[in-house]
């Protein structure tokens, strides 16, 4: 950590998006902790604001620009004393939009310029824009070392970018092409922070995981290695893609005590036809194929989705093949969201072709769905024992506390003296709504690390 006497600066970061936007949040944290800057709380206290974004779509970013128009005033008050940057996907697709327009950003850096960014805030101290959204084929920042400050688990990205190009995605246009980190850099970070202590769970992070390669070495193999460096730490993996899933990755999570028994594989489509136009190469047979083994080979395993609508040209026909496959399913969460044109992507050409309020009554009907399928999931979980992470208070208080289970579930269950954050306890569900379990504690001693 920086000392306040030594610092050059003090920096405050907001972050939207996915769990690999909050990953590189911390990544940039780290550079700058080592180029002398404290990263701060309060956002009143800084003099370097960072926001971190999201592309995905466009609610995403009007979110973002929205929160620009706040900084206004903040600017404002600070003037010249005041860095403002925009960093992540937003900053590589819309970089001109962010200088010429929202003329308070001082610093606009991609994903792939990170190791840039002291350089950058130096230029704009100068008076200068500092831009850098350069993609790139190599850089995976294997050498660097996230600053993590807080919490019981951590996101370790494995690699970046995605050579998908599904037609209305636009990651590999932000993000660039698949590259991996060498599986003897991934299992040294997990090493160190097996040394420090505090972590108990990793989640391991790229926009397709399965695709994973090492010069050879698969996503299974790169399973393995971090499951061993530390049995009493949990792994966990996002995001799948359905064409590149192995059994072999199916053996490692059933036979590897420590990686947790849930997948999340999106579908985002259920009939074939709008798979096919989404480029998701893959068919709705081969996906329920591919459930089916998992469900065969993980006894218990909880599967979670992304499922979008109103995909250019989805018909009625199509959208009730997508509520028929998450019947089939049950997956146990699912991630919803209607289609948002991306200017840019192949689906943009489409046009938008079905209607708002059609889009947002098959949504709707998609939440309702899948809400009464959680809760009847969760009730089948009344009277069986899990093992559970503890991350903290729950909001309710009154000395319950609250963590998930190895299936991604929240649970909250009254807590027993010196049980804290980062231990391990066994309890027994006694109740359940569609989206957390109650418990109670099984009297044993907590795995305490």
């Amino acid at each position: 950590m920086v000392s306040m006497e030594d610092a050059k600066g003090k920096v405050y970061f907001e972050t939207y998006g996915c769990q690999m936007n909050f990953s590189d949040t911390e990544l940039v944290a780290g550079i700058l902790a080592k180029d002398h800057y404290e990263v701060v709380q309060d956002i009143n206290d800084a003099d370097l604001i960072f926001i971190n974004t999201c592309s995905i779509r466009d609610n995403a970013e009007q979110r973002v620009f929205s929160r620009l128009q706040h900084l206004r005033g903040l600017k404002r008050r600070k003037g010249k004393e005041l860095v403002v940057g925009v960093m992540g996907c937003m900053a590589e697709r819309l970089k001109k939009d962010l200088i010429e327009k929202e003329k308070l950003v001082d610093v606009v850096v991609g994903p792939d310029a990170y190791r840039d960014v002291p350089r950058l805030i130096q230029m704009a101290k100068l008076g200068e824009k500092g831009i850098n959204t350069l993609l790139s084929l190599e850089e995976t920042y294997e050498d660097l070392t996230p600053l993590r400050t807080e919490g019981v688990s951590a996101w370790l990205t494995v690699m970046r970018g995605c050579d998908n190009f599904c037609t209305f995605c636009v990651v590999p246009f932000t993000r660039g092409r698949e590259r991996s980190r060498p599986v003897g850099s991934v299992v040294s970070e997990t090493e160190l922070m097996s040394r420090e202590g505090r972590i108990r769970e990793i989640t391991l992070l790229g926009q397709n995981v399965n695709s994973y390669n090492d010069n050879g070495r698969q996503f299974a193999d790169l399973l393995q290695a971090v499951a061993a460096v530390d049995r009493s730490i949990r792994i966990r993996f996002a995001t799948s893609h359905p064409k590149d899933f192995s059994d072999d990755v199916l053996r490692a999570v059933r036979d590897n005590e420590n990686i947790c028994k849930y997948i999340h594989i999106p579908f985002q489509a259920g009939a074939n036809r709008v798979l096919e136009a989404m480029n998701r190469t893959y068919t709705r047979e081969e996906y329920l194929d591919l459930i089916a083994r998992m469900k065969q080979m993980i006894p218990g395993v909880s599967v979670s989705t992304d499922v979008m609508v109103g995909f250019p040209g989805e018909t009625d026909e199509d959208y009730e093949q997508t509520l028929d496959l998450m019947r089939q399913v049950r997956f146990d969460t699912a991630f919803m969201f209607k289609y948002s044109p991306r200017e840019g992507t192949k689906a943009w050409k489409m046009g938008d072709t079905v209607p708002e309020e059609v889009k947002a009554d098959r949504l709707q009907k998609l939440i309702d769905l899948q809400e009464r399928i959680s809760y009847e999931n969760n009730q089948n979980r009344i009277g069986t024992t899990e093992f559970v992470l503890i991350e903290g208070e729950a909001p309710r208080g009154d000395g319950f506390l609250r963590g998930k289970t190895d299936s991604n579930i929240f649970c909250v269950f009254p807590g027993e003296p010196g049980m804290k954050p980062g231990d391990l306890v066994r309890v027994r569900i006694t109740g359940a709504t569609g989206h957390t379990l109650k418990a109670e504690v099984l009297k044993e001693e907590p795995v305490t690390t």
